[in-house]
């Protein structure tokens, strides 16, 4: 089970919406199960229904949390328009089975709904976390 602390979880939320009407996305890192940090990267399509981070951002992000001895634990995005669950491009581009996918939906914009998936060889399965 994944453990994000109220804070980082918080800044998830806050970094999505700021993202609105556009998905946002960005990766958890830490060690084991408990994230430790949050890094944000720009969604290059500008698109309400997909995102492409910045390739740039990409590997400065792998290099910072192999720096910091951390681990990718998930890919978070959101749903501006959607409920939280893959779509059929998510489970696509799931291109790392090892790592969680976190989906944000904000159909209800003021009361977001977060889910966490693992997606592996295109099979879809909830996973739990929790927020601490």
């Amino acid at each position: 089970m994944l453990k994000i602390p109220e804070k980082i979880f918080e800044e998830i939320i806050e970094h999505l919406r700021s993202e609105l009407p556009f998905e946002g996305c960005g990766v958890l890192a830490g060690k084991g199960n408990e994230v430790k940090k949050l890094i944000r990267l720009t969604n290059t399509k500008k698109s309400p229904n997909a995102y492409l981070a910045d390739p740039f951002e990409q590997l400065n992000m792998l290099k910072e949390i192999e720096r910091e001895e951390l681990e990718m634990l998930a890919i978070y995005h959101s749903h501006p328009n959607n409920e939280a669950y893959p779509s059929m491009e998510d489970i696509e581009k799931a291109f790392y089975n090892e790592q969680l996918y976190m989906i944000v939906s904000f159909l209800d914009e003021e009361n977001p709904v977060a889910r966490i998936f693992s997606i592996v060889n295109r099979e879809i399965s909830e996973e739990k976390f929790k927020v601490f």
